[in-house]
């Protein structure tokens, strides 16, 4: 799991890799952008991004989320 904060207006640029993860946005609002998607996901609600998707965030409002990231292999 990682922790981000974003100020407002704060971009994390285009990128991916491969393996899946969840955002939980912890407080204020984001945009994250996944492949031809894109979703305003604010404070207590979740997003999947699929592995080897390209996918952004654009912080709205000064925010912070958890990145939670699967163990390969794991039950």
């Amino acid at each position: 799991m990682r922790y981000f904060h974003m100020k407002k207006g704060s971009v994390i640029k285009e990128h991916f890799h491969d393996w899946e993860h969840e955002i939980y946005v912890v407080k204020g609002r984001i945009i994250v952008t996944a492949g031809e998607e894109k979703a305003e996901v604010s404070e207590g609600y979740a997003i999947y991004v699929p592995p080897n998707i390209p996918h952004s965030y654009l912080a709205i409002e000064e925010s912070e989320f958890l990145c939670m990231i699967p163990l390969k292999g794991a039950p």
